[in-house]
């Protein structure tokens, strides 16, 4: 359960992401609007956009390391 947890914050970062480059981020629904069939669920998803974005960065960090030839 805890992998489908996981892959759950992933899939909503993916997500997010996007709407958010698009500039089309939905306003957030209450739970309790949500509507839910028979025999089913509503699992709440906590979810930092900020780490995943520390987690998830993509650039490329240039380090500058001196030559020793160069002594």
């Amino acid at each position: 359960m805890s992998e489908a947890y996981e892959m759950a914050i992933d899939a909503l970062g993916l997500a997010l992401e996007d709407r958010i480059k698009e500039k089309n981020v939905p306003v957030p629904t209450e739970i309790d609007a949500l509507p839910v069939e028979k025999d089913s669920y509503t699992v709440i998803i906590e979810f930092d956009l900020l780490a995943y974005r520390q987690k998830h960065s993509s650039k490329a960090v240039k380090k500058h390391y001196p030559s020793r030839m160069a002594q």
